[in-house]
C-alpha cells in the first residue's frame, strides 16, 4: 500500500464515529445543518441546564460541588471540540488533503521513512478509539455493578436532573439514562473525587485524561526529534563539493530549520518537560484541595 493510500485509509473509521454525532467533516458531502448535529447540541443544551441546576443545588456543600464540577469539564471542552471541527472545518480538510498531496508526492523517494511516521500514528489512533471505548465501557458498568452488589445508588457522575428524586429508583435509572448519554471528566477534579468521594467510575478516566495528555506532549517531541535529525543530516552534506547556487539553498534551508518553532498550550510549549511539570501542577493542586478539605 501506498502512503498516500494508506493515510487515507486511516481516517476512515474515526470520520465514521464523527458522523454518528454530525461531525464528519472530512466527507465530501459533510453538511453543516444535520439531525445527528442538532441532536448532540441538544445533548448539550440538556447537560448545561441540568449542571446548573445541581450546581444551585449542593452549592453550600464542598465536596458535592467538586463531585459535580468534574463533569462540567467535559461539557466545555466538548463544545470546544464542536466549535473547533465547524468553525476550522475547511482548514483541517485543506491539511488533511495537503497532506495527501505530499505523501503522494513524496510516496516514491521517501516511501519507508513516511510509511513509518504513518503507522506511529495509525498505532496512536486505535489505541485512543480503544482507550475512548474502554473507558466509556467501564464507567458505565462499575457504577452499576457496585449499585447490585451493595445496594446504594451509585452514578457516574456527581449531577442529576431535577425535580426528581434521585434517591429512588426511578431518579436513579432516569438519571443513570441521561449520564450514560453525557460522558466524561476532567483532570484535577477528577483525582478529587477519587480521593473524597470514592468515586470508582473515575479511576479509569483518569488514567485515560493523563494518557491522552502525554500523547499530545509526545507527538510535538517527536516533532523537534526530527527536526534535529534534519538539521544534522543538513550538517553531514558534502559543503565543499557543491556548486554556489546550491550552498545558497542548503542555506537558506537549514536557516529556516533553525527557526524556533513548537505547538503551545497557553504558555507552556508542548512537549515532554511540559507534561511533567503540568503533571507537578496538578499534584500542587490536588494537595492544596485536600488540605484546605481537612482543614
Amino acid at each position: 500500500m501506498e502512503p498516500s493510500e494508506f493515510y487515507t485509509s486511516m481516517l476512515v473509521i474515526p470520520n465514521k464515529i464523527a458522523a454518528i454525532v454530525g461531525l464528519d467533516v472530512f466527507s465530501k458531502d459533510y453538511k453543516t445543518v444535520s439531525a445527528n448535529l442538532m441532536g448532540l447540541i441538544s445533548i448539550y443544551v440538556l447537560f448545561a441546564y441540568v449542571s446548573v441546576c445541581t450546581v444551585v443545588e449542593v452549592r453550600h456543600d464542598v465536596n458535592d460541588l467538586i463531585y459535580c464540577l468534574v463533569t462540567v469539564g467535559i461539557g466545555l471542552q466538548g463544545v470546544m471540540k464542536i466549535f473547533t471541527f465547524l468553525r476550522y472545518r475547511k482548514d483541517l480538510v485543506w491539511i488533511q488533503d495537503y497532506s495527501k498531496a505530499l505523501y503522494k508526492e513524496e510516496g516514491e523517494t521517501h516511501r519507508a521513512v513516511l510509511m513509518d511516521d504513518i503507522t506511529i500514528m495509525n498505532v496512536l489512533t486505535k489505541i485512543i478509539l480503544g482507550f475512548y471505548g474502554f473507558t466509556s465501557v467501564f464507567m458505565l458498568l462499575a457504577p452499576m455493578i457496585k449499585t447490585y452488589l451493595t445496594g446504594h445508588k451509585y452514578l457516574t457522575f456527581g449531577f442529576w436532573l431535577p425535580y426528581i428524586d434521585r434517591f429512588s429508583w426511578l431518579g436513579y435509572f432516569c438519571n443513570f439514562v441521561m449520564q450514560f448519554i453525557i460522558l466524561g471528566a476532567t483532570l484535577v477534579l477528577v483525582l478529587y473525587a477519587i480521593v473524597t468521594r470514592a468515586w470508582i467510575a473515575g479511576y479509569t478516566s483518569c488514567i485515560f485524561i493523563i494518557y491522552e495528555f502525554f500523547i499530545f506532549c509526545y507527538l510535538p517531541t517527536l516533532l523537534e526529534m526530527k527536526k534535529e535529525k534534519l538539521q544534522q543530516e543538513i550538517y553531514n552534506l558534502p559543503w565543499y563539493k557543491m556548486t554556489t547556487s546550491d550552498q545558497k539553498s542548503v542555506r537558506l534551508f537549514l536557516e529556516a530549520t533553525q527557526q524556533p518553532n513548537c505547538l503551545t498550550m497557553i504558555f507552556y510549549p508542548m512537549n515532554m518537560p511540559s507534561f511533567m511539570e503540568v503533571m507537578k501542577i496538578i499534584y500542587s493542586i490536588l494537595t492544596l484541595l485536600l488540605t484546605i478539605r481537612n482543614e
